[in-house]
């Protein structure tokens, strides 16, 4: 009982992150990990989005509820800690973008 509360606190810490960066930096696509984080069975997570993360080289979404305690907190730290890139398409032409580590990126409405 206390792992299904603790593991759903972490999901949703995750998502809220996400949503707050997104916000931040005006974009609503993937966030892509710098390095892929293995879940079980040789399948790696490459990317995230406020909904789902998705398995490496796969069109189709994974799901937060599928992944091991592990992979979840690896990816929460990344996300965390800037640890990823997003791609953005300024006038035809596509942008790599990364966030700075020492900076806080929360953006409450006041």
């Amino acid at each position: 009982m206390a792992m299904d509360f603790i593991r759903r606190h972490l999901i949703v810490n995750v998502q809220k992150m996400i949503i707050e960066k997104q916000k931040f930096v005006d974009f609503d696509g993937f966030f892509h990990l710098n390095e892929c984080t293995k879940n079980r069975d040789n399948i790696f997570i490459d990317r995230v989005n406020r909904h789902n993360p998705y398995i490496k080289d796969k069109l189709y979404a994974s799901n937060w509820y599928l992944l091991e305690s592990k992979a979840l907190l690896e990816i929460y730290k990344k996300i965390k800690n800037n640890e990823f890139y997003f791609i953005k398409n300024i006038k035809g032409q596509d942008y790599k973008f990364r966030l700075k580590n020492n900076i806080l990126y929360n953006n409450k409405d006041k």
